[in-house]
């Protein structure tokens, strides 16, 4: 019995690093194991300390949600780490952005105080 030929699955990128890679299954979203297992451990970690900001589901389902998650760094830095998921029926958590910055708690105290004036 001779097999049929596959039909290539087109490059897509990791959601983990964002690298191009040639899928070798149609629900592949990992270009490596590496990138899967980082995945899962970044995942659980944020599950544990950050704190859902923001849901919005659209009338297709897809989920947009935003987590924060905050922490003292050394002396007078803090840590804070914004990440966003975006998330469909056909793809769960089909993209994901990080954004992280360590800031001193004066710049801190001013951006309190600026997103208190432009809310106001």
């Amino acid at each position: 019995m001779t097999q049929k030929p596959k039909n290539p699955l087109p490059d897509q990128g990791c959601i983990e690093c964002g690298e191009s890679f040639t899928p070798t299954r149609s629900d592949a979203r990992f270009c490596s194991a590496n990138c899967r297992v980082k995945a899962h451990r970044s995942a659980t970690a944020q599950n544990l300390d950050a704190k859902l900001v923001n849901e919005n589901i659209d009338a297709h389902g897809r989920a947009y949600r935003l987590w924060c998650s905050i922490k003292e760094s050394s002396g007078h830095l803090i840590d804070i780490k914004l990440t966003s998921t975006f998330s469909g029926a056909l793809k769960p958590e089909a993209h994901r952005t990080v954004w992280q910055a360590t800031l001193p708690r004066d710049a801190i105290a001013t951006l309190y105080n600026l997103l208190g004036e432009h809310l106001s």
